[in-house]
C-alpha cells in the first residue's frame, strides 16, 4: 500500500502543475482533395492553449486555424463565411496561419469554451483537403467558492526535505502532523501558483487522477484497491520528484468515497536547490565503447542531464542527433534504458517526416512498440568482476520479454521503420569499456572494429541509414 502511495505522488505533483480538461475528437468534412489534419490542444491555462496541428501534406504546405466559441455552427459553414470575411479583407483576430507543428493562443478568456478548426487554404483564398475541428476549455480558477473549502489546523504540513520513507532513500518528503482522524492526500504546488481560490478546482482534478490511477494500477496488477487506500488518516508521508524552485505543500481533505471534503491546510514555502552530483554518478558519464555479444561494438557519450537521476546517450547505431533519456538508480548504481519518443515531427528522409522512437526487439525477432506504454529494455550495471556491462532487464521476472537488443524506429504514417540493420547493433549482454578504443577486444571484434573505423573516414559526421519496412506481425 505504501508502495502505492509513492508511485501516486507523480500523478499528484503533475495534476497540481497543470489542472484542465481538453476534448479532442477531430472531425472530418470534405472539401477537395486528399489534405488531411488532426488537432491536439494541450497545455490549456485560464488565457492560453497550445495547438498541435499536423497533415498528410508536403512540410512547406500552409494551414489555416480557426478559433472560435461558435460549438453549434457546421464547421464548413464557419469556413467558409471566414474565407469570405478572408478574401474581403476584413480584421480576422482569431483566423491563425502556419505551416510550423505548433502554435500558441494566447489572450483567452477563463471559463470559456472553445472550437478550433483547421483546413488547408492558398493565399488566394483556395481552400482544399479535409476540416479539422475539435473542442476545448479554459479553467476559470476565480469562479471557486472559496467558501467551500476551510483551513484545517489540526494539520500542520512541513517539508523535511531528504530523508528515508518505506525504507528508500528520498530527496524531498513531505510530512503532515494530524491532531484528528479527517482523511486527506498530500500534493505540491509550484509557490507563485498557489492561490485559495483555486483549491476546489485542484481537489477535484486530483480526485480524478487519483481515479484513474488507481483504476490502471488495478487493472495492471490484478489488485482491488479502492480509493480510501490512498488516504491517510493521523499522521503521514510522501515523497515526491521535484524540479528546482519554489513550492508549498498542499493537504487536501476527502471522503472515503472519493469525494473532496473542503478540508485544507498548507506549508510554507520551501525551495529545492539543484542536487550535487555524487561521485557514482559522474563516474558513468563520459565515452564507452560498447561491445555486443555478438561482437558489434558501438561508441557512446552519457553527458549529465538531472544530477543523479538522469543523463543522455548518443551515438547508439551511430545516431548522436537523437538523446535518448537514460534513468539513474543511485540506490542499485544502474543506468536503466526505456522506451521513449525520442524526436517529434522530423524529416527523416528528403521527402518523409516522421517521429523517432527508442524500442526493444527479442531473442524471437518481435520488436516492441510503446503504445500500451514504456517499459524497461536494459539495465547497465557493474557485475561481480567490476565490469560494467549492459544487461536485459527483466532476467529473472515472468512473462518479461527476453530483450537482446535495443534501437531506432522512425514512425511515418502510421508505419514503423528500423534505421539500422540487426546485425549492426551490439546485442545483450554488451561490455561497457571506458573510452573510444577498446582496451581488449577478441580477435573476432577487433576486424569489425578496424573496418568501422576506416568506413568512418569517408562518411559524413551523422550516420548514414537505410529504412526498412516493420512488418505488423512482427510488432508487438
Amino acid at each position: 500500500m505504501k508502495f502505492l502511495n509513492s508511485m501516486l505522488s507523480k500523478v499528484m505533483v503533475a495534476v497540481a502543475a497543470i489542472a484542465f480538461g481538453a476534448s479532442c475528437e477531430n472531425e472530418g468534412i470534405g472539401l477537395n482533395g486528399n489534405f488531411a489534419l488532426e488537432i491536439v490542444v494541450e497545455d490549456i491555462t485560464e488565457t492560453s492553449a497550445k495547438v498541435k496541428v499536423t497533415h498528410n501534406g508536403e512540410k512547406n504546405d500552409s494551414w489555416y486555424g480557426l478559433l472560435t466559441e461558435d460549438l453549434e455552427s457546421e464547421a464548413e459553414t464557419l469556413v467558409r463565411q471566414t474565407v469570405k470575411e478572408y478574401l474581403l479583407g476584413e480584421k480576422q483576430e482569431n483566423l491563425h496561419t502556419s505551416s510550423r507543428y505548433v502554435e500558441v493562443l494566447e489572450g483567452l478568456t477563463p471559463g470559456t469554451d472553445y472550437r478550433y478548426i483547421a483546413f488547408g487554404m492558398t493565399a488566394k483564398g483556395q481552400t482544399f483537403g479535409n476540416i479539422a475541428s475539435t473542442t476545448f476549455s479554459t479553467p476559470d480558477y476565480g469562479k471557486v467558492d472559496t467558501e467551500l473549502m476551510h483551513y484545517n489546523d489540526s494539520w500542520l504540513v512541513q517539508y523535511t526535505g531528504a530523508g528515508t520513507l518505506y525504507e528508500q532513500q528520498f530527496d524531498h518528503i513531505i510530512s503532515v502532523l494530524s491532531n484528528d482522524q479527517n482523511p486527506y492526500t498530500i500534493t505540491v504546488v509550484e509557490a507563485d501558483k498557489y492561490a485559495p481560490e483555486g483549491l476546489m478546482q485542484l481537489a477535484t482534478d486530483l480526485q480524478a487522477a487519483m481515479v484513474e490511477y488507481i483504476n490502471y494500477y488495478n487493472s495492471v496488477n490484478g489488485t482491488s484497491y479502492k480509493f480510501a487506500d490512498l488516504l491517510y488518516t493521523g499522521n503521514g508521508a510522501d515523497a515526491f520528484d521535484l524540479e528546482p524552485g519554489e513550492y508549498r505543500a498542499v493537504v487536501l481533505g476527502y471522503t472515503y468515497t472519493g469525494e473532496p471534503s473542503g478540508l485544507y491546510a498548507v506549508s510554507e514555502s520551501f525551495s529545492v536547490q539543484p542536487p550535487v552530483a555524487s561521485e557514482a554518478y559522474k563516474s558513468w558519464l563520459g565515452t564507452w565503447t560498447i561491445v555486443g555479444a555478438n561482437n558489434v561494438e558501438s561508441i557512446i557519450e552519457l553527458t549529465a542531464d538531472k544530477a543523479n537521476r538522469t543523463c543522455y546517450m548518443t551515438g547508439w547505431e551511430g545516431f548522436s542527433q537523437w538523446p535518448v533519456k537514460v534513468d539513474y538508480e543511485s540506490s542499485l548504481n544502474s543506468m536503466f534504458f526505456s522506451s521513449q519518443l525520442v524526436a517529434e515531427d522530423v524529416q527523416v528522409t528528403a521527402s518523409q517526416r516522421g517521429d523517432i522512437y527508442f524500442f526493444g526487439g527479442d531473442k524471437d525477432g518481435y520488436y516492441y512498440t510503446n503504445e500500451e506504454g514504456d517499459y524497461e529494455i536494459a539495465i547497465a550495471g557493474i557485475l561481480d568482476d567490476g565490469m560494467r556491462a549492459i544487461v536485459r532487464y527483466g532476467v529473472n521476472m515472468p512473462n518479461y520479454p527476453k530483450f537482446t537488443q535495443m534501437f531506432y524506429m522512425a514512425k511515418i504514417d502510421g508505419k514503423y521503420y528500423t534505421l539500422s540493420e540487426e546485425s549492426d547493433i551490439p546485442s545483450f549482454i554488451s561490455a561497457m569499456i571506458a573510452g573510444a578504443k577498446p582496451k581488449a577486444l577478441s580477435m573476432t571484434a577487433k576486424a569489425p572494429a578496424l573496418r568501422n573505423k576506416f568506413a568512418a573516414l569517408h562518411k559524413p559526421a551523422e550516420r548514414n541509414y537505410r529504412l526498412t519496412l516493420v512488418p505488423s506481425e512482427r510488432l508487438k
